[in-house]
C-alpha cells in the first residue's frame, strides 16, 4: 500500500512525503496503523503524505525477505509495529531492527507501537523497543497508553519524490462521464 494519506491545496507549500513501514500481525491493527497515520496527515498545518508500506510480521522470519525490507526501509521515517501477538519480543524483529539502525539514511527516524488495547500496560515487547530506541537515539512514540511522548506528526518533514503510483492508484484525471447515454438522444 502506498501514500495512504495525502492533503493538498492550491496555496499549500509543496507536498512532503514521510516513508513509513508497519509490521503488524493482524488486520484489524494494520488499519488502525492507517488510520492514525491518516490522522496525523490531517492534522499537520502543512501539506503531508505518507509513503506506507505494510508487511506482515512473520515476514521476518525468512532471512532473505527480511533483508530485502531492511534494505527498503533504510530511509523511513516512521517503523510502527502493529502487534497483537508479539510479546515476548520475536528475536528476528529485533535483529531486523538493529540491521535496520545501522544502515538507516534517516537520522531523525522515528519508533512507534500500536497495542491492540490503548489501556493495556506496557509489556515486555514495549519495554525492548523503548530499549532500543533509547540505545538506537530513535524518538520512541506510544499509541497504546504508556505514555512516552504524545503522538504527533514527525518533524522536521524533509522534501522526497513522490512515490510510483501502483496498479491499485487511480494514475491521471478519471475519464469524463458521457453527456448522453440514450441512441435517441
Amino acid at each position: 500500500m502506498s501514500a495512504i494519506a495525502a492533503r493538498d491545496g492550491e496555496d499549500r507549500a509543496p507536498e512532503a512525503a514521510l516513508k513509513a513501514v508497519i509490521f503488524y500481525d493482524d488486520l484489524v491493527l494494520a488499519g488502525r496503523a492507517t488510520a492514525l497515520l491518516e490522522r496525523a496527515a490531517a492534522r499537520a498545518d502543512e501539506s503531508l503524505r505518507w509513503d506506507a508500506k505494510l508487511w506482515r510480521l512473520d515476514v521476518l522470519q525468512r532471512p532473505e525477505l527480511a533483508a530485502v525490507t531492511a534494505a527498503i526501509a533504510a530511509d523511513a521515517d516512521l517503523i510502527m509495529l502493529a502487534a497483537n501477538q508479539a510479546d515476548p519480543a520475536p528475536k528476528e524483529l529485533l535483529d531486523w531492527l538493529e540491521r535496520w539502525a545501522q544502515n538507516r539514511t534517516v537520522a531523525d527516524a522515528a519508533l512507534l507501537t500500536l497495542c491492540p488495547d490503548e489501556s493495556d500496560a506496557p509489556t515486555s515487547l514495549w519495554r525492548a523497543l523503548k530499549g532500543f530506541a533509547a540505545r538506537r537515539k530513535l524518538s520512541f512514540l506510544d499509541h497504546g497508553g504508556a505514555g512516552v511522548e504524545p503522538l504527533r506528526p514527525l518533524r522536521p518533514m524533509r522534501q522526497r519524490e513522490p512515490a510510483v503510483p501502483t496498479a491499485l492508484e487511480p494514475i491521471g484525471n478519471p475519464a469524463p462521464v458521457p453527456q448522453h447515454w440514450g441512441i435517441n438522444e
